[in-house]
């Protein structure tokens, strides 16, 4: 789309997409990255406020700096410490958003959204969670965090990672995971048998 201008492939995509995880509609970006820069920098701007975990993913740091919009940040997973954040972001006096991981890449955590939704409530603050290491893996369906604790209906915005090639593993365990479920086999297995049957060897990974 970058490159090439849309097409009623992305389009198609965006109606899947929406479907899979429950939401009225999606927008595809290039990457992942791409997409918390451009959401965050367009909701928030000047008079406003975003609230962010400590150890959300560098994507969603640059978004918020680009936004120009008052930055809150929090301990991580820290309930107490986040309402103390959304108190100041409430009292900024323009509009808030809380932008958070729904599996944290490097501690592997959960964010707590059973507890984070009834504070935005609290505040008035939108939620927008990123799917982008939960996708294929957390839910009945895999659809992410949010499906895994039942509060699709109650986060605002989802980001959801899916990539484009075999061999990135980060951005195409959405499609591997798909796959993977509907061939009950294990995702690690499918991405090297993909890997082995794209560089001509013999896949003997399943045998």
């Amino acid at each position: 789309r970058f490159l090439n201008g849309n097409l009623d492939l992305h389009e198609r995509l965006e109606v899947d997409l929406a479907r899979l995880v429950g939401k009225e509609a999606a927008l595809v970006f290039s990457t992942g990255f791409h997409v918390n820069l451009g959401i965050i920098s367009s909701l928030i701007g000047k008079g406003d406020a975003v609230v962010i975990d400590k150890l959300d993913h560098a994507s969603i740091v640059d978004g918020a700096l680009l936004s120009h919009g008052t930055i809150y940040r929090y301990r991580h997973n820290d309930i107490a410490d986040l309402e103390k954040a959304l108190q100041k972001a409430h009292h900024h006096g323009g509009g808030s958003l809380l932008a958070v991981d729904g599996v944290f890449s490097m501690e592997g955590d959960l964010a707590d959204l059973p507890r984070i939704i009834p504070m935005c409530r609290k505040y008035g603050a939108r939620l927008m969670v990123d799917e982008a290491h939960s996708i294929g893996v957390m839910g009945a369906t895999g659809a992410g965090t949010h499906e895994h604790f039942g509060v699709t209906k109650d986060v605002d915005l989802l980001i959801e990672a899916i990539g484009g090639t075999a061999k990135d593993k980060g951005k195409n365990i959405f499609a591997l995971g798909l796959i993977a479920r509907i061939f009950d086999l294990d995702v690690p297995k499918l991405e090297a048998l993909i890997t082995e049957r794209f560089s001509g060897r013999d896949p003997s990974v399943l045998k």
